[in-house]
Order: C-alpha cells, then structure tokens, then sequence
C-alpha cells in the first residue's frame, strides 16, 4: 500500500512538500515534531516561496541528485508525501541522505520503503558503492530492514 516515485525539477510543489516533510521530521527550525501530520505539511508548503525549492530544483533537473518520496494510496488514511529522502552520488558512490517520515505516518514501512527505492535507482544508475549513515540505533534498524549492513561509524572531523 505505499507509493515510492522519483520527483523531477519541474514538480516544485512536491519537492516543497517533501522539504516539509523533512523539516517536521528532523525538528528543524524549532518546528515541533511530535504528532506533526498533513496539516502541520501543508501550513509550511503555504510559507514556502519558490526560492526556498529552486535550488534543490535545479540540483535535481542537472541528475546531481535525486528525491525521491512515498505515500500511500488507500484513499483517506494521510493524504499526499509522507516520506521523502535523497541519493547523492560521485565517482560511482551513492550516499543516501535525508531520509524522513512525517511523525504521524512513522511505522508503517514509508521510510524502509524509501531506503529501498533510493538503493534500486542507486544500482540502476550503475553505482558500485551505496552507503547512508545512521544518526542512531533506531534509524540503523529501519535500514537493516532495507537490506542494509553495518560497516563501520561515520562521523564528522574537526580541526585539532
């Protein structure tokens, strides 16, 4: 019952929609993020101007990246983008990144289902290497039930 699809640079409304997502989802902002749902989404998509999607747009018109976003189709239950993430890649490397679900819409598959997608368009784009980080134990077991193992710890480097 979830819907995955691709967005191109010209969908501006739905890549609005999945930078809502992803800001409710991450708590970005000071957005309060506990319970937050469609409603909570579309009152950002209504404060978003067209300058705040242009350059994710354009990234995504270019094949630099892609966003990919899921919903599900049973007419009624949570309507419009629930999940969203994207694949970034470089010299055969794809890095999945930015993996979210609305809070009222998590436990339902929406964000294995996006790790999922990501990684098949990863393959058919004919990326050897795709890898995401996790930010906790939580998420690291949503992407094991993608298909993903553990390999090691990523993390941020400093200046001495």
């Amino acid at each position: 019952g979830i819907r995955t699809g691709l967005l191109d640079g010209e969908d501006l409304a739905a890549l609005a929609a999945a930078q809502a997502v992803a800001t409710l989802a991450f708590g970005h902002s000071g957005h309060a993020a506990a319970g937050a749902g469609p409603a909570a989404r579309e009152a950002m998509v209504a404060q978003c101007d067209e300058a705040q999607v242009r350059e994710p747009a354009q990234a995504i018109s270019s094949g630099r990246i892609e966003q990919a976003v899921a919903s599900l189709e049973a007419e009624g239950v949570l309507p419009g983008v629930l999940a969203t993430g994207g694949l970034q890649h470089a010299q055969g490397v794809a890095e999945l990144v930015g993996i979210a679900t609305l809070p009222v819409a998590r436990q339902r598959g929406l964000a294995v289902a996006i790790t999922v997608a990501l990684a098949v368009r990863a393959r058919e784009r004919g990326l050897g290497t795709v890898f995401l980080s996790a930010a906790d134990d939580a998420a690291a077991r949503i992407y094991q039930r993608a298909g993903f193992r553990r390999r090691g710890t990523a993390g941020l480097a400093e200046p001495a």
